[in-house]
């Protein structure tokens, strides 16, 4: 089944917030050192 765009863009913001989230947590763990 061939995804919609609609699908590619919604599973393209889900990746990006898990990046930041990632980064905000590591930047925390990094400025708590």
């Amino acid at each position: 089944k061939m995804r919609t765009a609609q699908e590619e863009g919604q599973e393209k913001r889900l990746v990006r917030k898990r990046l930041v989230i990632r980064a905000k947590r590591e930047g925390v763990l990094k400025s708590t050192e």
